[in-house]
């Protein structure tokens, strides 16, 4: 993972009141953006039926951008707060990940 876009985002929570919507966006587009490179790297073995959480996804955050960049600084917080962890729960599995099948005997 890119800890970079971690970084960014502790930025922008820290750094709020300055950001613009379009800083806001550029954010947004930011989070999109590793999504898609998570889902095409590491979910592209993955049938399409069992992905279908993380296509939902980018496809909300691809069309909400606008409403998201226009939340109040309390709520777009609380929205980097929420996609930090998710974007560290996605590292975590992928380093801990050996691309072996698990099975459960």
């Amino acid at each position: 993972m890119q800890i970079s876009i971690i970084a960014e985002l502790q930025t922008a929570r820290s750094n709020l009141a300055t950001l613009g919507a379009t800083d806001r966006r550029v954010i947004v587009a930011r989070i999109h953006s590793y999504l898609q490179e998570y889902r095409d790297d590491i979910l592209g073995h993955v049938p399409a039926d069992r992905r279908t959480w993380i296509e939902r996804l980018i496809a909300s955050l691809s069309t909400k951008t606008p409403q998201i960049a226009l939340l109040d600084n309390e709520e777009f917080r609380s929205v980097l707060a929420e996609f930090e962890k998710l974007l560290v729960l996605l590292e975590d599995l992928t380093s801990s990940w050996d691309g072996l099948p698990h099975t459960i005997h």
